[in-house]
């Protein structure tokens, strides 16, 4: 037997996964139910499941760093999907550094945008990956004058990439470069039959961006 009654005092309900029925008018068993209604633990929350009857539903509270999302149409606890941030290096120069004549030497970037992941030694132009992977190094050098140079990327004090005998503008280096942790990075600048120096009228001419894949 059904029976029907007006709620106006609190009641306490037991958690015994029996549906509570708040309106038999329609007629159809289940109408207008809330299924396993007793939020027996902190977080609990109570949805609407959808469909013709009207049901409320418990979901019960997620487990920690989970976030509450929706999965064919209903609340649904999920792990978070974690999205990393690019570790990133970017510096330029404007110091004017000559290269004499048939030397090599370092490029020191005296103008530091961004550093995430990285530590950098101005003194010596040496900079260290902090964390393994792969690295995209991009490197731009422009010199005064029609001289001719040669850039190159160095890692652990190896050769990795080298754009040999430019002229004035220079064409831009780029490498894909696996690091491993405390790896240093490095460019230097070798010169021709005259010496090089390099322009100092902004960042556009002499960089260096560096960008974990």
């Amino acid at each position: 037997m059904t029976s029907s009654f007006k709620i106006d005092t609190p009641v306490t309900f037991v958690a015994d996964n029996s549906p509570v029925d708040f309106s038999a008018t329609s007629g159809v068993v289940g109408d207008n139910t809330i299924k396993n209604f007793v939020a027996s633990t902190a977080g609990d929350t109570l949805y609407g499941s959808g469909g013709v009857n009207n049901l409320i539903e418990r979901l019960p509270i997620g487990t920690s760093n989970q976030v509450l999302t929706v999965n064919l149409g209903l609340p649904s606890w999920q792990n978070t999907q974690f999205v990393s941030s690019p570790f990133q290096f970017k510096a330029f120069d404007t110091s004017g550094l000559v290269v004499a004549l048939l030397s090599t030497v370092n490029l020191n970037y005296n103008n530091v945008e961004t550093n995430v992941g990285f530590t950098y030694n101005s003194g010596t132009g040496l900079i260290t990956v902090l964390n393994a992977g792969e690295y995209i190094v991009s490197v731009q050098t422009t010199t005064t004058a029609g001289v001719v140079f040669s850039p190159a990327i160095y890692k652990n004090g190896v050769l990795e990439a080298i754009n040999p005998n430019l002229v004035n503008s220079g064409v831009p280096l780029s490498r894909s470069i696996t690091c491993a942790a405390n790896d240093t990075l490095q460019v230097k600048l070798t010169a021709g039959l005259v010496a090089a120096t390099l322009v100092t009228t902004g960042k556009a001419y002499n960089y260096i961006t560096i960008t974990s894949v």
